[in-house]
């Protein structure tokens, strides 16, 4: 800290994973470049536009590279933070109520505030132990009174005045969200992201979450079964 920032001198600073402090070299780089440069909207075809919209480009391609994600399949956006990050996703997310949205209980707060949007759209909620993935803690079901979310494409239906053949709505891919921290926010843990996704990607997550919703009934011998 002393070294990135003088201002700093004498303080004890604890917040690095909400918001780590700027460095005096970030804030003379930033200067220089608004010194020699002109920026201005990136939805124009100025140079000084498309100055701007390469700057913005070479952010989002240095960002991909950091996290090994291939371009070709992600991209970047950029947010206000973490709160409004979550929250577009929460908004955009193509909710069904064949939807799951899976979080583990140690997560950020604002991942808390998806539940909203997948209860409204009366999906199911379930939280997981962060140790053991495979193991429910809990299972949230939408309320009755819950009015389903409309998709982009079912309001643009609802506007054209069609309806929806029944047997394409049941075939209609569902999708479902598993929100896990790469770092604790609260206690700085770090989890196994290696194993998450490979558990996730091979089935093994979905398949114990989908053998644990199953009911568990006795036979004749007055053992327990998995029905």
């Amino acid at each position: 800290v002393k070294e990135g920032s003088s201002a700093a001198s004498g303080l004890t600073y604890l917040d690095h994973a909400g918001a780590t402090l700027y460095g005096e070299s970030q804030i003379q780089n930033a200067m220089r470049q608004l010194h020699l440069n002109i920026y201005a909207n990136p939805h124009s075809q100025s140079s000084t536009s498309q100055r701007t919209t390469k700057e913005v480009d070479d952010a989002r391609q240095l960002v991909l590279k950091h996290v090994n994600a291939d371009p070709t399949k992600y991209t970047v956006v950029f947010t206000a933070g973490a709160t409004a990050g979550f929250k577009l996703l929460g908004e955009c997310f193509p909710w069904s109520r064949k939807s799951e949205f899976c979080y583990t209980l140690d997560n950020h707060n604002s991942v808390l505030g998806i539940r909203e949007y997948a209860l409204r759209s009366r999906a199911h909620v379930r939280v997981v132990d962060e140790d053991h993935p495979e193991e429910t803690l809990a299972m949230l079901e939408p309320t009755p009174q819950a009015q389903p979310a409309q998709t982009a494409g079912e309001r643009k239906e609802k506007e054209g005045g069609g309806e929806e053949d029944e047997s394409a709505s049941r075939s209609r891919t569902s999708y479902c969200l598993f929100a896990f921290p790469a770092e604790s926010n609260f206690s700085g843990r770090k989890l196994p992201l290696r194993e998450y996704l490979r558990d996730v990607k091979s089935g093994e997550l979905p398949q114990a979450w989908a053998a644990a919703d199953r009911p568990v009934a006795a036979d004749g011998g007055g053992k327990g079964g998995v029905g």
